[in-house]
């Protein structure tokens, strides 16, 4: 009898063991039944984040300094986009400085491309790239990339050049307004300033981009600014489009 009584308790022992052990391969080492989940949570986390790509910036060489961008996406009454960019020479010698650019489609499509260059940037100076995007939607992606190398065949003209400028405004109407901005431009140096130019960018009274003006030439009839002498080139806008307040100008030209 004390025989039987104790085979029983041995099974029941054991089935108790086991049963404790399969439980705790189901829950996890700390038995919180989620250890396992967790980390392949965790885990799959990481590698999103490694994977994940951020937002760049376009790509700039590292002798230049992008100093504003202003991309003027197309309006109702205009199909074409504009990108202004001031750039600065931040390496110790003289710069061409050359750039691409394209506008797109949401698929990535080139609606249109455009291209322009510095042919001479000495160092410390600022000047400007100016490009078009025609027939292209308002919402275009506007895209671009910048190189700088030695120049070569040109000389900087900027260091040698100082200029002011001038706003006039005439009132007489709604619809006979217009602001004239007038660029002077004086070759301080004794080189000849070659195809001197000015980018003019206006502002409304909060300080924000309100227009550009054409380029303007500045320069005498041999498309030059000698040594000593002042040229001057002017732009204007009329009716709503004169409503800005200040402006904002930017040169490039080189010499031989």
């Amino acid at each position: 009898m004390k025989s039987s009584l104790f085979r029983v308790l041995c099974v029941v022992l054991s089935l108790l063991l086991v049963t404790s052990v399969f439980a705790a391969c189901e829950k996890g080492d700390d038995g919180s039944g989620d250890t396992a989940d967790a980390q392949t949570a965790e885990t799959l986390s990481d590698d999103t984040q490694a994977t994940e790509e951020e937002p760049t910036e376009p790509a700039l060489p590292d002798s230049l300094e992008l100093v504003k961008e202003y991309i003027i996406p197309s309006g109702d009454s205009s199909k074409w986009a504009q990108c202004h960019l001031i750039v600065k020479n931040v390496s110790d010698e003289t710069l061409k400085v050359t750039a691409a650019g394209a506008a797109k489609d949401a698929e990535g499509n080139v609606l249109d491309d455009d291209d322009d260059e510095i042919k001479a940037i000495g160092p410390d100076q600022v000047s400007f790239i100016d490009m078009t995007f025609t027939n292209v939607p308002a919402d275009a992606a506007i895209s671009y990339q910048l190189t700088a190398e030695p120049a070569t065949s040109y000389k900087d003209a900027l260091a040698n050049l100082s200029y002011d400028y001038e706003i006039k405004e005439e009132n007489a109407g709604e619809y006979n307004r217009y602001k004239e901005v007038v660029v002077s431009v004086t070759n301080n140096g004794d080189a000849v300033a070659k195809s001197t130019e000015a980018l003019v960018i206006c502002f409304d009274a909060d300080g924000n981009y309100f227009c550009s003006m054409n380029i303007l030439g500045i320069y005498d009839d041999e498309y030059e600014l000698k040594p000593g002498a002042t040229e001057s080139g002017s732009g204007r806008k009329d009716g709503s489009f004169s409503d800005f307040e200040t402006a904002e100008v930017y040169i490039r030209a080189h010499s031989n």
